[in-house]
């Protein structure tokens, strides 16, 4: 999803599966990097894209914050 095209403040509803999400930089075509992204039914979560995708600094990853509960957790996953 691009930024331009995000949900509206109350999400969108997956079916629960393993979906694979690629992230790109603004004007690109391709995704830099992908990831396995499990979705478990009843779940409230967002992904934010962190790290350095020139090797140097921290890793690339996708942070999974899952804030179904009171207290949020955040899962990293590293590309595929």
């Amino acid at each position: 999803i691009t930024f331009t095209h995000a949900t509206e403040p109350e999400g969108l509803s997956l079916p629960a599966s393993r979906y694979t999400i690629g992230v790109a930089p603004t004007g690109a075509t391709h995704p830099v990097a992908t990831f396995g992204v499990p979705v478990a039914a009843g779940r409230r979560a967002w992904a934010v894209a962190a790290g350095s995708l020139s090797g140097k600094g921290d890793p690339f990853q996708l942070l999974i914050v899952d804030a179904t509960d009171r207290d949020w957790t955040v899962t990293p996953l590293s590309p595929q």
